[in-house]
């Protein structure tokens, strides 16, 4: 999800879905057109207006809502990691594939499991004391997606939500809500806006080799992992020992709470472009390139 940050003419945003290669294109519009005809315009991947009969399809989704609470949403900070997740990747030398509730049996390299809402707590066989914004076929379909995996060995990386995913895959559960006073350090500000923080790093580990013994990170959470999954073993904390990272001790797998994707060594943070260079280098290996 690539989101421009001021007002910008239709034609840009046509040339932006063909730039980014993005499936499709929406423009809010509030300008010259009756008030029956303003809303948004969509543009397809091929840069060209919806036309008849895939406008009306569009429209009937629309008009089905009856209850806008039910209808699923993101985070503008969740939106805007979408496209950086891609542009990372890219500027590593791959070549992103992102789906919502991907198929199980698509066929790929490897797998980076991203941010969003929160875990359903029946995966790990407990009920609801805190959790938010769960989305149930995308738990189902990203358990699967890590079974997998871990099955045919492949290389997997872990952000934010994903750090929990991997370790609930294996077996593992999390503290489905932190207490308030640490949820001042790690949770969103008010104005949603990411919170910053110190962590220590583990020696001979992904992160404590490319970092050193500590970093800066941002920080967007309420939960956290707690009793670890089969195989993993943590490689950061902050200061009160909540687990800012985890990685496999024999499969290719690693896990960070925090979002490197944002991180650009411009904002008090280390560039979070390694752990993606890390990553696809580890691809490449496992690919035998």
């Amino acid at each position: 999800v690539r989101i421009f940050e001021s007002l910008r003419p239709t034609p840009e945003l046509s040339f932006a879905v063909r730039e980014y290669r993005c499936q499709a294109g929406i423009n809010v519009t509030a300008s010259h057109n009756p008030k029956e005809y303003n809303g948004y315009k969509v543009y397809w991947e091929d840069g060209a207006q919806f036309t008849p009969p895939h406008d009306k399809g569009v429209t009937e989704k629309v008009m089905a809502i009856t209850d806008l609470s039910a209808v699923r949403t993101m985070s503008r900070e969740e939106a805007e990691s979408s496209g950086l997740y891609e542009a990372a990747v890219e500027k590593a030398g791959g070549e992103p594939l992102s789906f919502h509730c991907p198929d199980p049996e698509l066929e790929f390299d490897a797998l980076i499991l991203a941010g969003g809402g929160d875990v359903d707590p029946a995966e790990f066989f407990e009920a609801n004391e805190g959790s938010r914004e769960i989305d149930g076929p995308r738990d189902q379909a990203e358990l699967a997606l890590m079974n997998r995996c871990v099955y045919e060995n492949k290389p997997v990386l872990g952000i934010c939500r994903g750090h929990q995913v991997v370790n609930i895959a294996m077996g593992g559960n999390i503290y489905q809500d932190l207490p308030p006073k640490v949820r001042e350090i790690h949770e969103q500000t008010p104005a949603g806006e990411s919170r910053y923080h110190s962590v220590q790093l583990g020696t001979m580990t992904m992160l404590g080799d490319l970092y050193g013994s500590q970093m800066v990170v941002n920080s967007s959470h309420h939960q956290a992992n707690r009793a670890f999954g089969q195989g993993l073993y943590a490689t950061a904390w902050d200061e009160i020992g909540v687990v800012e990272a985890m990685q496999h001790s024999s499969l290719p797998i690693w896990t960070v709470q925090f979002h490197p994707e944002q991180m650009t060594g411009e904002d008090g943070t280390p560039d979070g472009q390694k752990i993606f260079d890390f990553f696809l280098e580890q691809c490449r290996k496992h690919c035998g390139m």
